[in-house]
């Protein structure tokens, strides 16, 4: 597949995944020969999307299992994103997430406390 003469001025892609790799658990046709392509042509990648719900961990495996080539280094979550942001504050605090156990997850290991509903019951 060659690239398009869009494609070719630019070192870095950034693709969103769901809607423009896959839909649901199918990849959008022709999308892994087109990322194989810009592979081939030196392109960097990065994958990215705004959905909170699961770690880059299970991003990976879902593009390698639709057939896409990719490593941990390349995705980018808003809990990533969440996670850097707080990391780099560094300033100890509490907070009361409400969304997936991946952006807690995300938040704790940018050095916030999380904490839940007993647990500001206890302090009250």
């Amino acid at each position: 597949m060659d690239l398009t003469p869009l494609a070719r001025p630019y070192d870095h892609v950034l693709l969103d995944l769901d809607g423009c790799l896959w839909i649901g658990d199918e990849a959008i046709p022709g999308a892994t020969e087109a990322l194989a392509a810009l592979r081939a042509a030196g392109k960097h990648l990065a994958f990215l999307t705004n959905d909170p719900r699961h770690a880059p961990e299970e991003y990976v495996r879902k593009l390698w299992r639709l057939g896409f080539q990719a490593s941990l280094d390349e995705v980018v979550t808003v809990g990533s994103v969440v996670q850097f942001l707080l990391a780099e504050s560094r300033r100890p605090r509490t907070a009361y997430v409400i969304g997936s156990e991946a952006m807690a997850e995300h938040v704790a290991a940018g050095g916030m406390r999380v904490v839940n509903g007993s647990d500001l019951a206890s302090r009250a």
